[in-house]
């Protein structure tokens, strides 16, 4: 795979921790962060060996925004 940069979102679901890179939507999931990014890395790896055209949308900066939706 050529070199590419990614943001990747890590966030606690229950017992598992959920990895997800914002560039092209991919995710993978462990009982840990480690675990989790371990398997994104190879669940990558995997994507952009198995896409003819793979989704890569370069993301210059990231926030994280709290936001709160009233009357949802």
């Amino acid at each position: 795979m050529q070199g590419k940069n990614f943001h990747i979102i890590i966030r606690q679901e229950g017992e598992y921790v959920i990895a997800k890179a914002l560039e092209n939507n991919v995710s993978s999931f462990g009982k840990d962060t480690i675990s989790a990014m371990d398997n994104l890395k190879e669940a990558l790896e995997l994507y952009y060996e198995a896409e003819k055209e793979p989704l890569y949308q370069e993301i210059k900066s990231v926030a994280l925004v709290d936001y709160q939706l009233e009357n949802a």
